[in-house]
């Protein structure tokens, strides 16, 4: 998103279409590659915003637009990935001018501050990041949050690439002198083969015992600098909100990235984990999710689900199968992908929001529909394109009731896209989740266990599943689009 903050449009255009798909918060990106999407005393103003008049506050205008729509806003910052173009920073402010030996370096003496982009590329590294057990980094950090909490009236702060870029970093001068003062050697030593005098002073089991301490300290160091935030975020205002964008599969986030977001979460260090399933493939998203699932918890988990990389129609599968699973909301990556697609958020909001309309105005009983009340026979409806009519009866012991839709040919919305003829409405009041959600909105009833829901089959298809189910915004008591946020923008 942090793309969108260039102009004033474009920071209102985020609003307007988080308000269109009913999402309830913002993830604004306002740190990108160390730079600063505000005015900002510590960090240089991102490039981006070169054009733009000094006092343009891109922040400011978000939150104040965002609030008066009802929506979040937590100011999302990418901690420890500073910087990933083929050229340096303009800004001798930069971190990486101003202190190029807070980044990370590999066992083998390379710096990632030297490094070019063909060989983070090969090294599967996005950029150069700083170094998380360098305590000056660290105090940084925590300097950059709470500037940004203490200016602006933000819900919440989101950390994004809060880990380590790969497991063999981290000997930078300032890691390896905080960890030698900790544990008496320098890291250096075990990285490689060791030599004859540390085998003869600790022996090959307490080679093996320092690199496991070494991997379990550097995993300490990121999770230390998330409980710094969270009790700043505490210190300054107890409601502010942290969460985190975190990777997925557990085992690679503790052995690749030394990212412990489970221990985050057990103990509610943040108050929501979002992870990043942002797979194409629906099984492994779903064991992801499921494995996130089942970590003992009192936060909130939101799926964070990918729609840059697949069909709408396999992203909002995702959605469902995430629903099922129980998590607390849906994060959706990215806002651009969302954004581009303004042809076919126009129809939908044609056709669907005009659909919940009639069920909500016309004068029938449909909260009783839906409760499924056997004796109600729902009045016909005629409104503009739509025409609903009560379908056969035999479903009412399932707690499912059908109606017919007939989409008529008047030169309305329907008719262009080419979509007149009779079409199913189901509506549900059971406990499963059907394939496809739309909220019922104010008519909406039952728990979170027992939701009204709807499905709608062969509705249109060229709209897609994933604009009904990003839709539904209201399902009863506790339902999980109470949490649904727009994880908007670039990584």
């Amino acid at each position: 998103m942090r793309y969108s903050l260039t102009s004033s449009g474009s920071v209102d255009r985020v609003v307007e279409v988080a308000t269109q798909l009913n999402q309830n918060t913002l993830f604004v990106q306002v740190r990108g590659r160390g730079d600063a999407y505000y005015p900002s005393d510590l960090v240089p103003r991102a490039e981006e915003l070169e054009s733009m008049p000094r006092e343009y506050d891109p922040l400011t205008r978000m939150v104040e637009r965002a609030h008066a729509q009802g929506l979040e806003v937590q100011a999302w910052i990418n901690v420890y990935l500073v910087w990933s173009a083929g050229r340096p920073p303009q800004s001798a402010l930069h971190v990486v001018n101003a202190h190029p030996d807070w980044i990370a370096v590999r066992s083998d003496g390379k710096k990632l501050v030297e490094m070019v982009p063909e060989e983070f590329q090969e090294e599967r590294v996005e950029g150069m990041y700083l170094a998380p057990g360098n305590p000056a980094v660290r105090r940084h950090v925590r300097d950059v949050v709470r500037e940004i909490v203490t200016h602006y009236a933000v819900d919440g702060i989101h950390l994004d690439y809060v880990r380590n870029p790969q497991p063999d970093v981290g000997y930078d001068a300032g890691t390896r002198t905080a960890f030698e003062r900790e544990f008496g050697i320098d890291p250096m030593e075990f990285a490689g083969a060791p030599d004859s005098s540390l085998l003869a002073r600790v022996g090959q089991d307490g080679v093996t015992d320092l690199r496991a301490r070494w991997m379990q300290w550097q995993r300490e160091q990121v999770t230390a600098l998330v409980r710094d935030v969270r009790n700043d975020l505490d210190l300054i205002n107890p409601r502010l909100k942290l969460t985190a964008a975190v990777i997925a599969d557990q085992t690679a986030a503790l052995n690749r990235y030394l990212q412990d977001w489970p221990t985050w979460l057990r103990e509610g260090i943040i108050d929501a984990a979002v992870p990043m399933a942002y797979s194409p493939n629906t099984t492994t998203v779903v064991r992801q999710l499921a494995a996130a699932r089942s970590i003992p918890t009192d936060r909130h988990l939101y799926a964070g689900i990918a729609i840059y990389n697949q069909g709408a129609r396999d992203a909002a599968d995702k959605i469902r199968r995430a629903q099922q699973l129980g998590f607390d909301g849906i994060a959706l990556f990215s806002y651009d992908a969302v954004a581009a697609r303004t042809g076919y958020m126009r129809a939908f909001h044609l056709l669907f929001r005009h659909l919940l309309d009639v069920l909500r105005d016309r004068p029938l009983d449909s909260k009783r529909v839906i409760e499924g009340a056997h004796a109600v026979t729902p009045e016909h409806v005629r409104e503009r394109v739509l025409l609903l009519r009560p379908g056969r009866d035999r479903l009412l012991e399932r707690g499912v009731r059908v109606f017919h839709i007939d989409v008529e040919a008047d030169g309305g919305p329907a008719e262009r896209l080419g979509r007149t003829g009779a079409h199913d409405l189901v509506i549900h009041h059971d406990d499963g989740v059907p394939d496809l959600d739309l909220g019922m909105h104010d008519l909406a009833v039952g728990t979170r266990h027992a939701r009204s829901l709807c499905r709608a089959e062969r509705l249109l298809v060229e709209l897609d599943d994933l604009g009904s189910v990003l839709h539904g915004d209201r399902w009863g008591d506790g339902g999980v689009a109470r949490w649904n946020s727009l994880h908007a923008g670039h990584s």
